[in-house]
């Protein structure tokens, strides 16, 4: 460790170029640590007189942030299958197959959760359609994940508060199946019973909401009063 950080702080302008810009096996030089060159080819300088429009259409910055996200998330869950310069796939089953196949690892994890935890934050403030197409995205890969694999992620939430507190963050937004996947691992990593005829009675409400609209998949009360909560003490 104490080479890597020797490396990473030397200044570019004292050597012939920029580690980034050297010979790319450099950065693969030590066995448990990965370095990736920055690049700025999709980078673009935004003006903020114009972040929000009067039209009333979705601003710029909105637009990339969500794809930054996405983007971070699919780079994050395909950590050390992708050379330096290679973009990652954005599909979402196949982001799901790459957590999934990741053996359970605490830095791994805490990666993941952070880029959906900041997902879901976007999800709530934002709107427009890369929104749409964010949400229908981290739908998608909720659904494709693997049942021990939520139950894993929901584990890096701490104790029953905060884990509660996760998978209520984490359903705002998402298509109501997704947040059906969330409520049960939720319920399983807290030891606490869900009713299968509540279950039942979601799923049929989660197909309706389909079928109804935005507006009904979206409802923020039956989002609220599906996630597990402490029983009372009598």
């Amino acid at each position: 460790m104490g080479e890597v950080l020797r490396t990473l702080a030397v200044e570019a302008d004292r050597t012939a170029q920029p580690l980034g810009l050297g010979n790319p096996e450099r950065l693969r030089a030590w066995p448990h640590v990965r370095l990736h060159s920055l690049t700025y080819e999709r980078l673009e300088l935004l003006d903020p007189a114009k972040e929000a429009p009067p039209d009333g259409t979705e601003p710029q910055g909105a637009r990339v942030r969500s794809a930054q996200l996405w983007l971070g998330l699919a780079r994050a869950a395909l950590a050390g299958q992708l050379g330096a310069d290679e973009a990652p796939p954005t599909t979402p089953a196949v982001i799901a197959q790459a957590i999934d196949a990741h053996p359970k690892a605490e830095g791994y994890d805490q990666v993941i959760v952070g880029y959906l935890l900041q997902i879901t934050e976007e999800l709530k403030a934002a709107g427009g359609a890369e929104a749409v197409e964010l949400r229908r995205r981290t739908s998608r890969l909720i659904r494709a994940m693997k049942p021990e694999t939520l139950r894993r992620l929901l584990e890096m939430g701490g104790d029953f508060a905060q884990r509660q507190r996760f998978a209520l963050d984490a359903t705002h937004g998402m298509a109501v199946d997704a947040v059906l996947e969330i409520v049960r691992a939720a319920a399983d990593t807290s030891n606490q019973s869900i009713s299968h005829s509540l279950v039942r009675m979601l799923s049929k409400l989660a197909a309706h909401a389909e079928q109804g609209g935005a507006a009904a998949a979206e409802d923020p009360e039956l989002r609220a009063a599906a996630v597990p909560r402490r029983p009372r003490r009598p």
